[in-house]
């Protein structure tokens, strides 16, 4: 029987890559995050992907291009690998966990109910047995801490004299090392590392040339009072060590726990804001009351999936998928307004750690409706780069509004292939897409106030600078690349076009909403709106270039869609999928091939504005072109598929996205989680089988569920109330909950 809440290695093929458990096992709070690594990785022979990471906390360095151009991003942005607080290990006499003796009766398992990675096995070494049980969690009401507690129990006959050593230091990695794989992190930097205490163990990190600093600490007790313990720094490897000596009696338990601080990077000039003391100070509260913290950590998982879990009932393996990608996405997600949601969230390096528009389209509908205040947070991030945004946007000749990084962290682009990067300038209708979104479900005058009417105006501006009008009045938007990046620098595409349509009309709405009212006028004089502004944008939206083809009935994806070569995608090796890996791009962009929806998102997000029909036709005119190579891709088709009842191509789509990560789907789930993917589950499960959309009268429901489920239940947050949806193969219920 599947247990929906809990992942077991048990349940998994042997032969499975250890670093794809790494990852699944892995464990974050939207801060920091850290793989589900085993405690004594760091003490065997082999290289293991151990992975910490601060969100937001990145080295730079310069890309080197051999031909460049004006405009060109100028620096690569990589998360970074903070000291690495999981290290430990058992020492008897010369035998070394890890390094020596064997491993029996393994268990690893996540706990998605209590937000905790627990494992048990026995360590057999040199005629010594002894059964080790570990449980940590990443705190999400203290997201600085990482707790860790290991129980030792002697199953020897005679007592045992026994070390149990505990490290805080960088992570022992590979040197970096250059991979065809655009997905995967292509740079790590070289820290420096400087201890700061002499009497527990706490070190500085700090970046060489993105010139920031972050403090690590760790306090370690085990309860027994005729326990010994003795620190040293190893100079050479900037480690600190802790050990604990001990004599264990037959079924004698010893308890060690560890509370890890992760602090909040800064500049490096500005660092120092808590002191060593204080750091201190917080560990020795952590480990007093240590049992309460895994405590508050399961209370405060039990009212997340109160308010943002959907009960499945019929398929018990997928329901296991979904519940498993709803916890992977809250736990991704950054929440101090100053970070985002990275493609690999925080349990892999995967595409070096970069906020892409995924977060906008993917995720963010999940956490509007569900967590709005994750949400307001992670819409504020957007605005706080909006300064960089501008300066890209004059740098690239723009003469108003902002040009929004394709990929970054610190808000400057980062992508070094512009066809598939820079040109991607659907990024601003995105940002504006999901703006108006969570406004819209909020209602929060203070956000669109602060923040809001900013970003709506912002984007529009560059629509109206970047795009043009033709000789009947028609908008174009030219030389760009939609969400498919296998099609790249194409006039007017559908996508593109359509969320420009959006963003300007919006943008429009707004503005006129608040011209006269109080508090805004000194936003519209700082920003020197004019009215004649606003009708420029009305026009654009009216006259926006929607491409379509009247013979064929088809809405094309752009003007060149049908005169590129046909591919017959059943052709092409299995093996040769990614086709990014197998084909040089030249190659690529001559076919009428997708890497993932593209006019289909956009129907899929505007379905009022076209026919049912006209959906049907298109749809199964993309579908045999797509590869779906992209983890965005699946989640689409099949909200669509359900919409539109092709339900027996719906429940395969969301095979697909709910078991992704957990099946392997694409083949690279050791380097991270899918984020987007995830999101596009929770996509999937309310927009798609419970089918609901958003009018102007209110939230309406047309239910797709498929035959095999018994019944879907989730909540959901509108305009500061929450409902209790509840939909059968004969009925649906919405029931107003008290918050």
């Amino acid at each position: 029987m599947i247990d929906k809440f809990l992942i077991q290695q048990q349940d998994f093929p042997i032969e499975r890559d250890p670093g794809f458990f790494e990852t699944i096992f892995a464990l974050s709070n939207g801060h920091f995050g850290t793989r589900g690594s085993r405690e004594e990785a760091a003490f065997s022979h082999e290289l293991v992907d151990e992975g910490t990471f601060i969100n937001g906390f990145y080295e730079s360095e310069l890309i080197t291009y051999g031909e460049t151009a004006f405009g060109y991003a100028k620096e690569h942005q990589t998360i970074q690998r903070v000291p690495n607080g999981k290290m430990q290990t058992l020492i008897y006499r010369d035998q070394v966990l890890g390094r020596d003796g064997e491993i029996l009766e393994e268990e690893r398992k996540l706990d998605l109910k209590k937000a905790t990675y627990e494992r048990t096995f026995i360590w057999l070494a040199a005629g010594v047995k002894v059964r080790i049980e570990t449980r940590r969690m990443a705190s999400f009401e203290d997201p600085h801490l990482l707790l860790i507690e290991t129980k030792l129990t002697n199953l020897s006959q005679a007592a045992e004299p026994l070390q149990f050593k505990t490290c805080l230091g960088p992570e022992k990695t590979e040197a970096d090392q250059v991979s065809d794989d655009p997905r995967k992190a292509q740079a790590r930097g070289n820290l420096h590392y400087e201890k700061l205490s002499e009497h527990f163990p706490l070190l500085e990190t700090q970046t060489n040339r993105s010139r920031l600093a972050v403090v690590v600490g760790k306090k370690t007790t085990v309860k027994d009072e005729a326990t010994e313990k003795q620190l040293t720094f190893d100079e050479a490897n900037q480690t600190y060590e802790e050990t604990f000596s001990f004599s264990l009696k037959p079924e004698e338990t010893k308890v060690c726990q560890s509370a890890i601080y992760y602090g909040d990077f800064a500049p490096v000039t500005a660092h120092q804001a808590v002191s060593p003391a204080e750091i201190e100070k917080q560990l020795n509260q952590a480990l007093n009351r240590f049992d309460n913290g895994f405590e508050e950590q399961a209370a405060h998982m039990s009212r997340f999936w109160e308010a943002s879990g959907i009960e499945l009932t019929g398929d018990d393996q997928l329901a296991q998928g979904l519940n498993f990608n709803l916890f992977h996405l809250y736990q991704a997600a950054g929440r101090d307004g100053q970070t985002n949601i990275a493609a690999k969230g925080l349990t892999g390096d995967g595409y070096e750690g970069h906020f892409f528009w995924d977060t906008e389209m993917y995720m963010l509908p999940f956490f509007i409706y569900t967590q709005p205040e994750i949400a307001r947070q992670l819409l504020k991030y957007r605005h706080t780069i909006l300064p960089q945004a501008r300066e890209r946007a004059r740098e690239l000749s723009i003469e108003k509004g902002a040009w929004f990084a394709w990929r970054t962290i610190n808000g400057h682009e980062a992508s070094a292939y512009y066809p598939a990067g820079t040109a991607q300038v659907h990024i601003n209708g995105d940002i504006a897409y999901a703006t108006q979104l969570y406004y819209e479900t909020t209602k929060d005058e203070t956000f669109m106030k602060a923040y809001g009417l900013e970003l709506l105006i912002e984007t529009a501006r560059f629509w109206t600078s970047f795009g043009f009008f033709d000789e009947q009045d028609a908008f174009h938007i030219t030389g760009v690349t939609g969400p498919d990046e296998y099609t790249v620098l194409v006039n007017n595409n559908y996508y593109t076009n359509r969320m420009a349509k959006n963003n300007l009309e919006a943008a429009f709405q707004y503005a006129d909403k608040y011209w006269q009212q109080d508090g805004y006028q000194a936003l519209f004089d700082h920003l020197e709106v004019k009215e004649e502004e606003l009708a420029a944008w009305k026009k654009a939206a009216v006259n926006m270039k929607l491409l379509y083809d009247p013979d064929l009935k088809l809405t094309l994806q752009d003007e060149a869609a049908l005169e590129r070569k046909p591919w017959d995608l059943t052709t092409i090796p299995k093996e040769n999928f990614p086709l990014l890996l197998h084909y040089h791009p030249v190659i690529i962009y001559q076919h009428q091939v997708s890497k993932q929806a593209d006019t289909i998102l956009a129907e899929y997000l505007f379905p009022d504005t076209v026919s049912i029909e006209q959906q049907r036709r298109d749809y199964l005119y993309y579908e045999k072109i797509t590869t779906h190579d992209s983890s965005l891709s699946r989640s689409i088709f099949g909200i669509m598929a359900s919409r539109l009842g092709f339900q027996e191509k719906a429940y395969p789509y969301f095979n697909s996205t709910a078991l992704m990560d957990l099946t392997d789907l694409q083949g690279n789930t050791k380097d991270g989680i899918h984020a987007a993917n995830l999101g596009g589950t929770w996509l999937s499960m309310v927009y798609g089988f419970a089918g609901m959309t958003v009018k102007e009268d209110g939230i309406h429901f047309e239910p797709h569920l498929p035959e095999q489920w018994e019944k879907l239940a989730f909540s959901i947050q509108y305009r500061q109330e929450r409902f209790k949806v509840t939909i059968t193969q004969e009925d649906v219920t919405v029931e107003k909950i008290n918050k």
